[in-house]
């Protein structure tokens, strides 16, 4: 039961597994020692005889061994453990003296830098002021120049509109009306200049409209 509790006890900690393991095999071997021993009593009650005895002991004073061992071993451990925790808590302390002097540094320099800069401050309000007047004047003049260039766009809108498109779609309609009533007096090759005229015409208005689009 013993062994039982420490191997819950040292599940999480690997360095302790070793010692356990060596615990647990001297344990192991001393109760075999000692069943073997009670058994052979039951069958024979006479005298132990002496070299087991001694070596029952020896088994004894080995699991002793490695206990005291382990134990010195977790002294060793914990007196290491103290003395890293006792300089983190020196490093702390240092760390928290060291960041409050510069956070009061740091506090006085940014007072004297506000003192400083009030009055550059005031100056540089001021000067936004006179630059977000100029401003102004300049969005207005701007704004006209707009409404000026778009009244231009819309006339040339109505020009690719109407006035480009128009004797095209003429062509497109002359041609293709006498491509009609010529139909049966047509060679091959009239066609084919008629169907490129028309083509022609129609890319044409394609290009107007893509500009109008632009």
């Amino acid at each position: 039961e013993t062994l039982d509790a420490l191997r819950q006890l040292l599940a999480d900690k690997p360095p302790r597994q070793p010692s356990f393991a060596r615990i647990e095999t001297e344990t192991g071997a001393a109760l075999l020692w000692f069943h073997q021993v009670t058994d052979a009593r039951r069958r024979s009650p006479t005298a132990v005889h002496p070299d087991d005895i001694h070596h029952g002991v020896d088994l004894m004073d080995t699991v002793r061994a490695v206990v005291e061992q382990m134990g010195s071993e977790e002294r060793r451990l914990l007196l290491q453990m103290n003395w890293e925790l006792e300089n983190v808590s020196r490093f702390t302390d240092t760390i928290i003296v060291t960041g409050t002097v510069f956070s009061l540094i740091v506090l006085l320099s940014a007072i004297l830098a506000l003192n400083l800069t009030v009055a550059g401050r005031i100056r540089a309000e001021a000067e936004i002021r006179r630059l977000n007047e100029g401003l102004e004047v300049l969005v207005r003049e701007r704004t006209a120049q707009l409404e000026s260039s778009n009244t231009a766009l819309t006339q040339f809108a109505y020009v690719a509109s109407h006035d480009l498109q128009e004797p095209l779609r003429m062509v497109v309609g002359y041609v293709q009306l006498l491509e009609k009533r010529l139909a049966g007096k047509l060679d091959a090759d009239t066609r084919e200049f008629m169907g490129y005229a028309v083509d022609g015409a129609l890319r044409m208005q394609q290009l107007i409209h893509d500009i109008l689009l632009y």
